[in-house]
């Protein structure tokens, strides 16, 4: 029994929290992601006096000790390395001189959308490498300030726009002809990013973003036809106000991986960022206020001071966010892990920076820090490279920097499965005679090998029975074989 006088003891907390709720901090004592709750009378307490105050808690008092008053963090957790065979290859390419990248992921060719830094939009091919103009923004998107680019799970349709700008174009990615504007109202936009995201829905690709600042709504992205009509959500002085009023700043938006959920980094006044998600079946089939203040709707976390902080699905129903704390001065370098359907917090743990994305593994990428890759159920790092990549093809499986010079590095993670029960002796001989040869006409071989290996991973197995023309590489043999 804890201390506390229930069952289950979680961690240790300093007794007077548990009589009322007060200043306190957050000890990490080294061990993993181990902490203890310390008052604030106590923290200068000698630490071997300090075991005389606190005392063995459950998970509920807690959870009641913290509160809403950490003052301060003390230490910090311990990153987990995990054993794994993942290695980079590096290779340098010339490229124009770009601001921007995002993956055309409409195959696995390593395509890419562009815009360079005076303004013109170009496709780009890695592989070959061959670059191919096909329009200049508009004024209202401006090169020297930062962009947000979306595009279509299709990748035939792009939006973008600056990330603080009030408008945004949406673009044929194939010949770039603008399809069309929309517009946000100017009420602190300067705080917020640009609401941008895709998904598809009966055959149509659908366009969310922001007209308003506590308004989304979806649109076809071809015809410009509203999805979710309905009343307006904002109110002037001396008007009524609306039944489904809204009162939060819509800001960075993502999308899981089937569409069928959406996060949103937006904040409400104190300032306060709060993280919330909703469903996009119940919004587009059944409820169109569920933006608003749908039974979907879930407000997942709530940090003072910082909004629009890196996040991604890890599926469609969990959803991975940066930053372990309270507000933007005690935020410690660490992923936590959402149920979106319920809200409850699965995990967390320390150790990524940057920007997420998930395929397969967690990935982080950082300008400073470089770019590593997390094994979420185990909590820990199964790979780094100091490289700075900024964007990752999960077509392709290739990263890229931004260019310096004329040239672009580009990154491929190898290795990533060798150490999967089903990467047998057998596996990876068909799999270098596959490399050696280039002979990729033999991965249906491949794939009966792998499933026979026990291998039920649909992508590796579909890219197998079904493969496409490759550049000079093959990602699944890449994240087979160990060593070159």
């Amino acid at each position: 029994m804890a201390g506390c006088g229930h069952d289950d003891p979680v961690t240790r907390a300093c007794r007077h929290l548990l009589e009322r709720e007060q200043p306190h901090h957050l000890h990490f004592v080294g061990r993993g992601i181990e902490s203890e709750l310390i008052c604030a009378a106590c923290i200068t307490t000698p630490s071997e006096t300090i075991d005389g105050v606190l005392i063995a808690v459950c998970a509920g008092c807690r959870d009641r000790a913290a509160g809403d008053s950490l003052e301060g963090i003390i230490g910090e957790p311990e990153l987990r390395e995990l054993p794994g065979t993942v290695r980079f290859e590096h290779r340098r390419v010339a490229s124009p001189d770009f601001v921007e990248l995002q993956p055309i992921v409409d195959g696995e060719r390593a395509r890419w959308l562009g815009v360079t830094r005076d303004g013109a939009l170009q496709r780009w091919e890695a592989d070959q490498p061959a670059t191919r103009p096909i329009a200049r923004l508009p004024d209202a998107v401006d090169p020297a300030n930062p962009i947000t680019m979306r595009i279509s799970r299709d990748g035939r349709i792009a939006a973008i726009a600056n990330r603080r700008g009030l408008s945004a174009i949406v673009i044929d990615v194939e010949t770039g002809d603008l399809i069309r504007t929309v517009a946000r109202d100017g009420y602190q936009n300067e705080h917020c990013n640009y609401s941008l995201a895709f998904l598809e829905r009966g055959g149509q690709t659908l366009l969310v973003h922001a007209p308003a600042w506590n308004r989304l709504d979806v649109i076809d992205a071809r015809t410009g036809a509203l999805v979710t009509e309905r009343q307006p959500t904002s109110y002037a002085r001396d008007e009524e106000r609306p039944e489904h009023y809204l009162d939060y700043f819509h800001g960075e938006l993502a999308v899981s991986p089937g569409d069928r959920m959406v996060a949103d980094g937006g904040w409400v006044w104190a300032p306060v960022g709060v993280v919330a998600a909703w469903s996009l079946d119940r919004w587009l089939d059944d409820n169109v206020w569920e933006s608003e203040d749908g039974p979907s709707r879930r407000a997942l976390c709530w940090r003072d001071y910082f909004w629009d902080g890196p996040m991604c699905w890890l599926d469609d129903q969990h959803l991975a966010v940066w930053g372990f704390g309270t507000d933007d001065q005690h935020l410690i370098a660490a992923v936590r892990v959402f149920d979106a359907t319920t809200g409850e917090e699965r995990s967390w743990f320390p150790g990524p920076r940057g920007e997420l994305m998930c395929d397969r593994v967690l990935i982080s990428l950082d300008a400073a820090h470089g770019t590593s890759l997390w094994d979420v159920a185990r909590g820990g790092r199964i790979a780094h490279d100091p490289t700075p990549f900024v964007r990752y093809h999960p077509g392709a499986k290739l990263f890229v920097t931004l260019p310096v010079d004329g040239e672009l590095v580009v990154g491929r993670p190898c290795g990533l499965e060798a150490g999967a029960p089903w990467a047998t002796a057998q596996v990876v001989e068909v799999a270098r005679a596959i490399a050696r040869d280039r002979s990729f006409d033999e991965l249906p071989v491949l794939g009966d090998a792998l499933e026979i290996a026990g291998c039920s991973d649909p992508a590796v197995l579909a890219h197998c029975r079904h493969p496409g023309p490759h550049g000079d590489r093959c990602w699944v043999i890449d994240r087979l074989l160990p060593d070159p």
